[in-house]
């Protein structure tokens, strides 16, 4: 468990896998924000001081491509992790590493063990005058 509340942002088109990481998340201490829609997320991460980024293999790839390539523009120290499951495609070319989300608690060991290798910082230029989207 995290000893600070670091906020992690996650991407996904699935709604229950979203509930069900996010409740993963959360239980082991992060802070979760979750865009709208997967065009959203650049609002997001410029709105909120965000740790990481997990994106999940249910946005399509060219989607997925488009959005982390911007997102990799924009912020270039965010720490991205791309979530599969066994069989799928595991490619991300923008992402720091995929993760094989078989065993969901992978995710929560890769998370942390990155998070150890890397300052804690606000990895994403932001306004602090900005309000997030409700």
């Amino acid at each position: 468990m995290t000893s600070t509340r670091l906020t992690i942002a996650t991407l996904t088109a699935d709604a229950a896998e979203t509930l069900k990481r996010n409740q993963m998340l959360s239980a082991s201490g992060y802070r979760v924000i979750t865009p709208k829609t997967p065009d959203d997320i650049l609002q997001l991460l410029h709105n909120d001081r965000v740790t990481a980024l997990i994106v999940n293999n249910s946005v399509p790839f060219a989607d997925r491509d488009r959005l982390l390539r911007e997102i990799r523009q924009d912020c270039p120290d965010l720490l991205i992790l791309h979530v599969y499951h066994r069989g799928e495609p595991e490619q991300a070319p923008w992402a720091d590493a995929n993760v094989d989300m078989t065993d969901p608690a992978r995710l929560i060991v890769a998370l942390e063990e990155f998070l150890r290798n890397r300052p804690v910082q606000n990895n994403c230029p932001h306004d602090d005058n900005q309000i997030s989207p409700k």
